[in-house]
């Protein structure tokens, strides 16, 4: 789960998982965001979601009338939607602003993913 510029680390995560063809992790991420023009490397996302086993959702906290993917902070639902289950042991890395970083740390705490499978940086 990443937040405006915590796409960074994000980022070289999955184009390592995309570079090594022996890692066969499946990533799921929702990139948070402003506004559509506040997405970084759009374009480069929108490539990598192409892949079967890369699935981005991107929300907008003020999206324009026209915008199709999701709206407002990442929620409890937005989790249950898009990420793998809890119990599935999956290990969840959050980047992002810290007060977004503490919200999200907390509600997938509060859906029972492990601990010690949270990532934040």
């Amino acid at each position: 789960i990443a937040g405006g510029t915590g796409l960074t680390p994000m980022y070289q995560i999955i184009q390592q998982i995309i570079k090594d063809k022996n890692d066969h992790t499946e990533v799921k991420m929702i990139y948070g965001n402003i506004t559509e023009d506040d997405i970084l490397c759009r374009e480069d996302l929108e490539a990598m979601r192409e892949l079967s086993y890369v699935d981005i959702v991107f929300t907008l906290d003020k999206p324009s009338s026209d915008w199709r993917e999701e709206a407002g902070y990442v929620t409890p639902d937005m989790i249950k939607k898009y990420l793998a289950p809890a119990n599935q042991q999956p290990i969840t890395v959050v980047c992002g602003p810290p007060p977004m970083m503490k919200a999200v740390v907390s509600t997938l705490k509060s859906l029972d993913y492990p601990k010690d499978r949270i990532l934040s940086f």
